[in-house]
């Protein structure tokens, strides 16, 4: 049904925002990126996937695609465990920086994952 990964991952990110009762539209110039509102908010933000959201639970930040993203939020999804986690892109750098400025990468499992990182299982989904 899907050609790779990515579009698997960002119909799933559709899904969970509708799911969610939020509004969600493509960017106009750059279809990766999902601009998206809870109903409650003012404005809008703007997000774009990343994969690595593993089977064991870990979440893998990759330094690359942090320091790189030029939108408001990242969302890393399993669409096969029907789970995500996402975060403000300026608070991981931050973290990023602070605690890892020469690695790669960033492996957090449940006991020190950052408390702006938000994690949801999506039922039905």
């Amino acid at each position: 049904m899907y050609n790779n990964e990515h579009e698997e991952g960002l119909d799933f990110l559709k899904l969970m925002f509708e799911k969610f009762g939020w509004y969600w539209e493509s960017h106009p110039t750059n279809g990766d990126v999902l601009m998206f509102r809870n109903p409650s908010w003012k404005y809008w933000y703007s997000g774009t996937i990343d994969q690595h959201l593993h089977e064991n639970g870990k979440l893998v930040v990759h330094k690359e695609v942090l320091m790189g993203a030029d939108t408001d939020r990242i969302f890393h999804v399993n669409p096969s465990l029907k789970s995500v986690a996402w975060y403000g892109v300026d608070c991981m750098r931050d973290v990023f920086n602070l605690y890892n400025p020469d690695k790669d990468y960033m492996v957090f499992n449940s006991y020190n994952t950052p408390s702006f990182v938000t994690t949801k299982v999506i039922a039905n989904a």
